[in-house]
């Protein structure tokens, strides 16, 4: 018993330093090779592209490696359809990598996701629900013209902390009304399978006219077993028509109003 014990232990041991040894030449490797990254660029690009069945385009890649959370600097990128559809266009993203917790996911998880100057845009369908152009709320995995998101959005769920800085939101209505957002802040907390966003629009020149706290549990692509609920406050909201239609893409109807205003 005590032999097989100890050999146990010494297997043990023996793993361990091989772990530690790998990860040594890994991080090195890092520091090595990151900065001919920003070379790559449309390689890069061109990946990401037929990944997600998408026109990926990618501007420029900075990165630096310190320890085991090496981090990226993407300028300029954008998402579109294959039918050159606007999804998502962001003018600068700071990303720092967890590689203990990417390993034991077996997929990127980013303890540290910062996105600025963020443009989206959401039209309304005839039956009051919302989709990005480009990307139908319908579309089914296995349709070869649609855009595949699960990998980006499994990535996104991963992360620890999400930050949007200055995004830019446009909503147009199914009466045809269009609205233009400001949102100086916007966060995402994961943590296993809970989640928090954090939102505040500026409408106008009135600050914090809309302030959003929403919590849910479970992946909402998965409605049966996806649960949410929040607080929205609206502020001297400028227009009262499409609150109920806003409020119902951001917490699928289901909210706790309170305001002022019109």
């Amino acid at each position: 018993m005590s032999r097989t014990f100890r050999k146990l232990v010494k297997w043990c041991y023996l793993l361990a330093a091989i772990a530690v040894i790998l990860l040594a030449v890994l991080v090195q490797s890092g520091r090595s090779f990151s900065h001919l990254l920003g070379d790559y660029n449309q390689s890069i690009a061109a990946y990401f592209s037929s990944q997600l069945n998408a026109r990926v385009s990618i501007g420029h890649i900075e990165s630096e490696w310190a320890g085991l959370k090496p981090s990226l600097v993407v300028q300029d990128f954008t998402i579109k359809s294959l039918d050159n559809q606007p999804i998502i266009a962001l003018k600068q993203a700071r990303l720092r990598l967890d590689m203990l917790e990417s390993l034991l996911n077996f997929s990127p998880v980013w303890s540290n996701l910062i996105l600025n100057q963020v443009d989206m845009s959401f039209v309304q369908t005839a039956d009051g629900f919302w989709e990005i152009p480009g990307l139908p709320r319908r579309a089914k995995p296995e349709d070869d013209g649609k855009v595949q998101l699960d990998s980006l959005i499994d990535m996104l769920l991963l992360s620890r902390r999400i930050e949007f800085q200055r995004s830019h939101l446009g909503f147009t209505f199914n009466s045809g009304q269009q609205i233009m957002l400001d949102s100086p802040y916007l966060l995402l907390e994961n943590a296993d399978e809970f989640h928090r966003l954090s939102l505040q629009i500026d409408v106008d020149e009135q600050p914090r006219s809309v302030y959003l706290i929403a919590e849910s549990k479970g992946d909402p692509r998965d409605q049966q077993n996806f649960y949410s609920k929040g607080y929205l406050q609206l502020n001297r909201f400028p227009t009262s028509e499409p609150i109920a239609a806003a409020s119902a893409f951001l917490l699928g109807g289901k909210s706790a109003l309170q305001g002022e205003g019109q």
